[in-house]
């Protein structure tokens, strides 16, 4: 939910055109610290005392704490008349569901109505996801952002598969981070730069075809990891999956461009909600597949990584099924939904 919150306000006070831009800027920050962090707490673990880097991490958390307390409101503010507007609509909707509450008080019992008074709110809560067909495809892909996250199982299969100490393949792993990093800072900027400045596409379509282009490097990254019969061969593989990790912050900003600027909280807060179900189920169903890829051995030891290359695709060809006409109609609605939202 913090990452909700996080995107929230980088949707808030970014235009349409630099909000992806910015997206990346944030997996740049994070995949940094993936690739030093491991490396600097061996290193002061070994030399000096396993607390300190545990009471490092531990201040580096607490810090953007202080920071928070900070932060300005970061919505615009709305027109008075809008406004007003606004909050009538919102009141009414409101005001509609506790009647609807009072009357099952009524007449049914007390548990039957607060579950129908909480039905309500979640009606009322995903209202917004259900009104758009594309939304509706856009954010359940937030499933599947376990798959990124969730490394330690690539830990294992590279520690199991190709017999190597855990940090040896940790390094491994930290080298991919600092790969996805430079993706991040260079890659993904550059091609998104390309499609909006020289090409003069719309900030939507230059964000569909890169998610499409992301989730085709998921697709054959993951395929790769799992055909690869070496280290010498896993280590092209990681490259092309780590194209695959801007996916998800892209998916993001293609709902974010379908939705006016009030709505950019609740739209994440239910993708964090698909995201939290998605580490939920997600998690112990790779460790499940990894367990059986070993125990078959042979060409399905990396089934873990096949499924992952089947969602990718599956995920590629939900957004790649999307009309490029359809999205450029909406871009056009959504630039000017966004004009009081999208100030910089």
């Amino acid at each position: 939910m913090a990452l909700a919150t996080l995107l929230t306000i980088v949707a808030d006070v970014t235009s349409p055109a630099e909000r992806s831009a910015v997206f990346f800027r944030l997996g740049v920050a994070a995949y940094f610290t993936q690739f030093f962090a491991p490396i600097l707490g061996a290193s002061l673990m070994s030399r000096l005392s396993p607390w300190l880097p545990m009471f490092l991490g531990l201040a580096v958390r607490l810090a953007p704490v202080v920071l928070t307390v900070m932060l300005p409101e970061t919505l615009p503010a709305k027109p008075l008349i809008e406004a007003t507007r606004i909050t009538e609509t919102e009141a009414g909707s409101e005001n509609q569901d506790e009647e609807e509450a009072s009357h099952l008080h009524k007449s049914h019992t007390t548990f039957l109505t607060t579950l129908s008074h909480a039905l309500a709110h979640a009606h009322h809560a995903t209202a917004l996801i259900t009104s758009s067909p594309r939304l509706l495809l856009l954010v359940p892909t937030a499933l599947l952002h376990v798959t990124i996250v969730n490394v330690d199982v690539l830990l294992q299969y590279t520690s199991s598969r190709y017999a190597l100490p855990l940090s040896r393949a940790t390094i491994l792993l930290s080298l991919r981070s600092g790969v996805i990093a430079l993706i991040f800072l260079f890659a993904l900027p550059t091609a998104s730069h390309l499609l909006t400045r020289r090409w003069r596409y719309a900030p939507i379509i230059s964000d569909l075809y890169l998610a499409r282009a992301s989730a085709l490097f998921g697709a054959a990254g993951y395929a790769l990891i799992a055909l690869a019969p070496s280290i010498a061969w896993l280590v092209p593989a990681f490259v092309v999956s780590a194209g695959s990790t801007g996916t998800f912050l892209l998916t993001k900003a293609l709902a974010t461009h379908l939705v006016e600027a009030r709505h950019v909280a609740r739209l994440y807060s239910v993708m964090a909600i698909f995201d939290t179900l998605g580490m939920m189920a997600g998690g112990p169903a790779m460790a499940r597949l990894f367990e059986l890829g070993i125990q078959w051995g042979g060409g399905w030891r990396g089934l873990v990584w096949w499924v992952v290359a089947v969602g990718f695709g599956l995920l590629g060809d939900v957004v790649g099924g999307l009309w490029v006409e359809d999205w450029e109609k909406d871009s056009v609605e959504g630039a000017r939904s966004e004009g009081v939202g999208g100030g910089v």
